[in-house]
């Protein structure tokens, strides 16, 4: 019989408790740090002994066995072997590591996992742990309907019909486990609290009074050829949880020490590809560094279809997303966190989920999302074309060396690549900042302030914004201290040093651009969702915004465009021998795509280059031309 589930449904609750930061110049937070795996000499026993180690069968139940034995320092556990930990939707299935246990992976160590609404691992009231050089391979799919009519428990199907159940029930497994192992007793109808949804479909679930763990160098991926319906849901879930020795016979108060979150936390050296989260959740003293990740996308369906879920059920994704809803106690607020040396590549597969000219706005799917008080981010690159950050709630946040680009085209024009989204920011520092939108035409100022009159201290300094085409008549940057300007903020004690540039608004020498015009004469002007035996025609003008003449203007050969597209004859552009435009001067280049099979749905990256009398070499900027079959 289900029993009754406490605390709020943070996976949904969180969407709305955003909260947000300010910081001041060079806060480099005291991070607390965990031992190193050098201090943890011990005995060192193969995996072998456990499992099978073909990578075929489900050695999962040799799995927890031997992370059951290695605990509290008995030995050091070496997944030397590829093995294979099947979870589904099984909340029996997910392996608890314990206290003083220490795994690290070596040879052909691999495992693969493909849990779905609940986790692979759980790190609870746990202490001392290392996870050293682990390779992970997600094979899951992550439901597009949270509906799914059921869930496993220890390979029994278990049909109800309430919303995503397998993460639900997966809490009453978790409370049991805390009652058995951290004398933690619930009355009946009592849960440990739930954090929704989306956490416990992470990964690795880390809880509550978590402390001391290393997670060294790491590499968590897709397979290679995976479609984004079959990316990894999260990595790391960091949530809220009741400390040891308790008992509850109601929901617990969101505030120490009846809870805690995890904290002296350490990610170092974290390869991501194929992932919809990388980090969710909220913690203290936290250090994240040394992150590379690749491939991300949204949830949709095998198809291309159903973007962010059956009724946008599933939350926007973010490399990192670190909040605490505002009905928590002060004393849970995330705090000095450190995010060091990330490198965002921005890999995007898929669509995005807003569309613009009206649509109702669904989420932002920027690289970093955080609340954090006395904490730095430095030296971060984001390439992703969904934006960089959001602003939550925060005191004494810094973030300084930052590289970032979006395309803002992309994301349909509807939102910038940094924003403040709540009220709260203080002592907010963006130092060493550039910021660029690579969209062909815009009509948006990459960044969006915040008009609390309560702000106070936020400063940019050394900050640099640069854009192609502007397509309003006014400049898209005025003073940010003025009211009815773009970006504007509130409050007292602000300061900026923000420099816009307009590539495509000067007329320089050499200029070549690419716009989508919003309406032609043959219909929809879009290449996206068409059937088997029709086609789709999209036009993008070609223009000479230069002072010189260009000639040898190079378009891609038709062998270079993807399966079933070519070039319309409604171009005017010369494709096939030498194009000349004179200064001001523009063609049209109309691509067909007539698809031979369904389930497509891709990108296809234009690039134009051209030359001048004396041979200087002019490149358009990479355009994102998509297409899609039904």
């Amino acid at each position: 019989m289900l029993r009754k589930l406490s605390g709020c449904i943070l996976g949904l609750c969180l969407a709305g408790f955003l909260i947000n930061g300010y910081a001041s110049d060079i806060v480099a937070p005291s991070i607390s740090t965990t031992k190193s795996s050098a201090q943890y000499k011990k005995p060192i026993r193969s995996i072998k002994d456990w499992v099978k180690c073909n990578g075929i069968d489900d050695d999962g139940i040799g799995l927890r066995r031997a992370i059951l034995a290695a605990r509290g320092g008995a030995f050091t556990l070496n997944v030397d072997c590829p093995v294979s930990f099947h979870v589904g939707m099984d909340i029996a299935k997910p392996i608890f590591i314990d206290n003083g246990t220490t795994i690290q992976f070596s040879g052909n160590g691999l495992i693969t996992v493909d849990n779905v609404l609940v986790p692979a691992f759980v790190i609870a009231n746990s202490s001392n742990i290392n996870l050293l050089n682990w390779k992970i391979k997600y094979t899951g799919s992550m439901v597009v309907n949270e509906n799914t009519g059921g869930y496993y428990d220890n390979n029994k199907w278990i049909p109800v019909t309430y919303r995503a159940p397998a993460a639900q029930m997966f809490y009453i497994t978790l409370s049991n486990w805390l009652k058995e192992n951290r004398n933690i007793n619930y009355a009946r109808g009592v849960n440990t609290i739930s954090t929704g949804y989306l956490d416990p479909s992470a990964i690795f679930f880390i809880k509550g009074d978590t402390s001391n763990v290393v997670i060294k160098d790491m590499q968590l991926s897709a397979a290679a050829n995976a479609k984004p319906n079959k990316f990894i849901p999260i990595a790391f879930s960091l949530n809220p949880g009741e400390e040891n020795n308790q008992s509850f016979t109601a929901p617990a108060a969101f505030k120490k020490p009846i809870l805690n979150v995890p904290h002296n936390i350490t990610f170092d050296g974290i390869k991501i590809d194929g992932y919809y989260f990388g980090w969710h959740g909220s913690g203290q003293n936290i250090t994240i560094k040394n992150v590379v990740a690749e491939r991300y996308s949204d949830l949709e369906d095998g198809n291309g279809g159903n973007i962010g879920g059956v009724g946008f059920w599933f939350p926007p994704p973010h490399l990192f997303y670190f909040n605490t809803p505002l009905t928590w106690d002060s004393s849970l607020l995330n705090n000095k966190f450190l995010i060091s040396n990330v490198k965002d590549n921005g890999v995007r597969k898929g669509l995005a989920r807003d569309k613009g000219k009206g649509a109702p706005i669904s989420g932002h799917a920027v690289s970093l999302k955080i609340q954090a008080n006395n904490s730095l981010v430095e030296n971060y690159t984001s390439l992703r074309p969904d934006g960089f950050m959001d602003v939550l709630s925060s005191t004494n946040l810094t973030v300084k060396n930052v590289t970032a680009s979006y395309d803002s085209s992309f994301i349909n024009y509807t939102l910038p690549m940094l924003r403040f989204t709540q009220k709260g920011n203080h002592n907010i520092t963006f130092k060493n900042i550039a910021l660029m939108d690579n969209a062909l035409m815009t009509n948006m100022h990459p960044v969006r302030g915040s008009d609390d009159e309560s702000n106070t201290n936020i400063r940019f300094i050394k900050t640099t914004v640069q854009l192609n085409n502007w397509s309003e008549a006014k400049s898209p940057m005025y003073s940010p201290t003025v009211k009815g300007t773009v970006p504007y903020f509130g409050g007292k004690g602000n300061s900026f040093d923000i420099k816009t540039s307009y590539i495509g608004m000067l007329k320089n020498q050499l200029g070549l651009s690419v716009s989508d015009p919003e309406s032609v004469n043959y219909g929809n002007n879009s290449l996206s969702k068409i059937a088997v035996g029709s086609f789709g025609l999209r036009s993008y003008v070609i223009t000479n915004t230069g002072t010189v003449k260009l000639h040898t203007v190079t378009f891609p050969a038709v062998a270079n465009l993807p399966n079933g597209m070519t070039y319309d004859t409604r171009s005017t552009c010369n494709l096939f021998g030498k194009t000349f435009l004179a200064s001001g001067a523009s063609c049209q280049l109309v691509f067909r795509y007539t698809p031979t099979i369904t389930e497509i749905n891709a990108n296809y990256i234009l690039k134009i280059s051209a030359k001048d009398e004396q041979g200087k070499v002019v490149k358009s900027r990479d355009v994102y031309v998509p297409y899609s079959s039904r």
